[in-house]
């Protein structure tokens, strides 16, 4: 047990400290919230329906876009998030900087949160969505367009180049849908798209004149 926590304090201290608290925060609500389902567990029901995105009812809690990404409820789906985060976030953080990761973060959140949104609620979609797949995606989105060329090793899987991460997450969405599993793909995609945008800042004109050029050359290789 020992050997564990010395483990787990050495992987905690070797975060930068943004990613460090986003993991430890998401835990330590995580651990609050099953304590309060078992000593109140009306109490916890409560806590979940205030903070939980209802589509349907978003127009009337503004605030669950952002609380939603605080909950999970599956201690598989929390370590996972935890795991994917930790595993780019810290790279992303060092290149943006303390001040402008905590922007990409919440960019990417609320990105996500709004294109479930703006998607369920026309479709009646009332039942709530949860979990910190937002974030996540933000970290990973943009570890691959700040270091497209990385490779990147999935357990025992072929090495990947990070600029092939966004579709290798679109692929895996698209599996899961035909098969059938919920996921909520519109917050993946939300979250992509508000990284893409936090980074390329597509309404410059500098980012137009990169677009002019590459189509200049792609042209060109005709």
């Amino acid at each position: 047990m020992s050997g564990l926590m010395t483990s787990v304090r050495r992987w905690y201290l070797g975060l930068p400290p943004i990613t460090a608290g986003v993991a430890i925060g998401l835990a330590a609500v995580y651990v609050v919230l099953l304590v309060l389902r078992f000593a109140w567990p009306e109490g916890s029901e409560a806590v979940w329906a205030w903070l939980a995105l209802v589509p349907v009812d978003a127009w009337q809690r503004p605030w669950t876009l952002a609380t939603m990404f605080l909950l999970h409820v599956d201690p598989l789906q929390l370590l996972f998030n935890i795991i994917a985060f930790t595993s780019l976030a810290p790279w992303v953080e060092r290149s943006l900087g303390r001040r402008r990761f905590p922007l990409l973060l919440a960019t990417a959140s609320l990105s996500g949160a709004v294109a479930y949104t703006l998607i369920g609620w026309p479709l009646g979609w009332n039942s709530p969505a949860f979990g910190a797949s937002g974030p996540v995606l933000g970290a990973m989105t943009a570890f691959a367009l700040l270091y497209p060329e990385a490779q990147l090793r999935f357990w025992f899987a072929a090495p990947l180049k990070a600029k092939n991460l966004v579709w290798l997450i679109v692929g895996i969405d698209a599996i899961l849908v035909a098969s059938g599993t919920r996921i909520d793909v519109p917050i993946h995609l939300g979250a992509m798209l508000g990284t893409w945008a936090f980074l390329r800042k597509p309404w410059q004109a500098a980012y137009r004149r990169r677009v002019r050029l590459w189509m200049l050359r792609m042209r060109g290789t005709r």
